[in-house]
């Protein structure tokens, strides 16, 4: 079931590829679970930038929930502005190579 209404929730850690959100439980804690598909929207400097994405964690500390959200659609000249955000440097060709600013990929054993 779509439904849209605005949260502004706290911040706790940001990347190219996604965002660790809090808010204190209640409402927003009891309509999404893991894999809840949201469209989220960041403000950053003058530019607003919409983001598909899809909760991947959820966990309840200190009277907020808090929420791991994988990032999975997002405008690719949006994407470039938020990794020189996040990273302080512009994305390049040899990032393409690379996973979260730099980093080499995680070894995933399926």
């Amino acid at each position: 079931k779509k439904t849209k209404k605005e949260f502004y929730p706290e911040i706790v850690n940001i990347s190219a590829s996604g965002v660790l959100f809090a808010y204190p439980s209640g409402e927003l804690a009891a309509s999404i679970g893991v894999y809840t598909d949201l469209e989220l929207f960041f403000k950053i400097e003058k530019r607003k930038i919409r983001v598909g994405s899809r909760v991947m964690r959820k966990y309840e500390a200190g009277g907020h929930t808090f929420f791991g959200v994988q990032f999975l659609e997002m405008e690719p000249e949006d994407f470039r502005f938020l990794f020189d955000y996040v990273y302080g440097r512009p994305y390049t060709e040899t990032d393409d190579k690379y996973w979260e600013g730099g980093a080499a990929p995680p070894k995933l054993e399926l």
